[in-house]
């Protein structure tokens, strides 16, 4: 069983047969060996890798196997960037990057010299894809641990320059070892314009035109409200002040009275133009907040319920900074945590969603419906909702071809050993929010 997650390693488990050749079974002596995987069996050794990987339905990476190795286990490329323990190209000591752009094709920027490290060595292959944003603005501080993975620092980095809660900065590692960040809409398109139809109602009915059809099988759905929050709080940690800095407008920093200070006009710090000289200076708040324009429901008078969350950005510098990572969190927890999946018995789901796609969902007894929405299903209209696929859990099935590699050579076709999955396929869709039932009644008390 193969697992997907949207900006996450995911893992995977591949079966032998006990028939197993001895020179199959050995591949594995060594760590970290790759795994292909494709929708069809081709022929690897008479085509080029990077063909292989064109077509490649999944790559991964070997980690783990049983004591008579018939038992393969793994996980996806983005361990290589940090795994679940940290162990990555970890920085060994705190650092503070000045300002720099995600990305604008030199070693400054966040992507390649605070990620991949360009010149260090440790990018274990990985390179910077044609799908990560471009510009020399805007530019964003940062703080760096000791003890931060690649993988860390991708995430704060997609936090900072992140200015919506509904379009935050995304990543996403393509099976030809590129990585590609920018905003979620230009990431992944099918936000805006789902091109997938998921329904149960396949008997004569079928996707339009522009639609293809994700038949499901099973619906399931889990609520809380654990996690739910009216107010997320951010702090951030703002440079000692310092002369001598070109300082622009909402630069923060600390004063030597330990007050936070943002900065109004931009000039050269001296000693003539220090906090507090309100001419450049404007006390700052010491975190950032975001708060609920519409409380969901309410406490045991009445009144709005209060449900804050206190937390902290290691890599934002400024209020404005603080402000916005608390925005993405709020879009995070602002509503009952729904968590929907969908069962399908398709041969190769991938080929219609991945994770971080949108997809339309349309299921009466599950209440995913949205009348404000209208699909040409090819056999009458239908009202699906739209929801985002965080993951996806898929067999390996007979008929697909798998593949080890090295790096180097050519690939090794292991499909012959392979014990091929029966079952359904499962879609996570993660928490439709507001989108489920749109606006609904609050609860008032009698």
């Amino acid at each position: 069983m193969f697992s997907e997650r949207l900006m996450a390693a995911g893992s995977w488990t591949l079966e032998l047969q006990s028939t197993t050749p001895e020179t199959v079974k050995a591949i594995t002596d060594v760590g970290f060996v790759q795994v292909i995987v494709t929708s069809v069996r081709v022929d690897a050794s008479a085509m080029p890798v990077a063909s292989l990987l064109a077509i490649a339905r999944y790559r991964g990476v070997f980690r783990r196997r049983s004591e008579d190795r018939l038992r393969w286990e793994g996980a996806g490329l983005a361990v290589l960037l940090g795994d679940e323990d940290g162990r990555g190209n970890t920085y060994i000591e705190d650092s503070d990057p000045s300002k720099r752009p995600v990305y604008d094709n030199a070693n400054t920027s966040w992507i390649r010299n605070g990620v991949l490290r360009n010149g260090s060595g440790g990018a274990n292959g990985i390179t910077v894809g044609t799908g990560t944003a471009s510009s020399a603005t805007p530019t964003k501080a940062g703080k760096i641990e000791a003890g931060d993975s690649p993988r860390d620092v991708l995430n704060m980095v997609c936090d900072i320059f992140s200015t919506s809660g509904s379009n935050p900065y995304e990543w996403r590692l393509n099976h030809d070892g590129t990585l590609d960040v920018a905003a979620r809409n230009t990431l992944f398109t099918t936000t805006v314009t789902p091109t997938t139809l998921a329904t149960r109602r396949t008997n004569g009915f079928s996707a339009g035109s522009t639609q293809r059809l994700l038949p499901i099988t099973r619906f399931d759905n889990i609520e809380d409200w654990e996690s739910y929050a009216t107010e997320v709080t951010v702090a951030y940690t703002p440079k000692d002040f310092a002369y001598g800095v070109a300082y622009v407008a909402n630069d923060c920093v600390l004063a030597t009275s330990g007050i936070y200070y943002e900065c109004t006009t931009g000039h050269t710090s001296s000693g003539a133009n220090q906090p507090p000289n309100a001419s450049f200076w404007q006390v700052a708040d010491e975190y950032g907040t975001a708060t609920q324009g519409a409380i969901l429901t309410n406490d045991l008078d009445g009144s709005d319920l209060v449900m804050r969350q206190v937390s902290s950005s290691r890599g934002a510098r400024t209020f404005d900074d603080a402000d916005a990572v608390a925005e993405r969190k709020l879009g995070r927890f602002d509503d009952v945590d729904r968590r929907p999946s969908m069962s399908t018995a398709m041969y190769d789901v991938g080929r219609v969603c991945r994770p971080g796609d949108a997809v339309q969902v349309y299921d009466e007894a599950s209440g995913l419906v949205d009348l404000t929405a209208q699909v040409d299903g090819g056999a009458g209209l239908v009202f699906p909702l739209s929801v985002r696929v965080q993951g996806l859990d898929w067999p390996v099935r007979k008929g697909m071809g798998v593949y080890t590699y090295t790096g180097t050579g050519s690939p090794t076709d292991i499909t012959d050993s392979v014990v091929f999955e029966t079952g359904d396929a499962r879609v996570d869709v993660g928490a439709p929010r507001h989108l489920l039932l749109g606006d609904r009644p609050r609860f008032v008390a009698a």
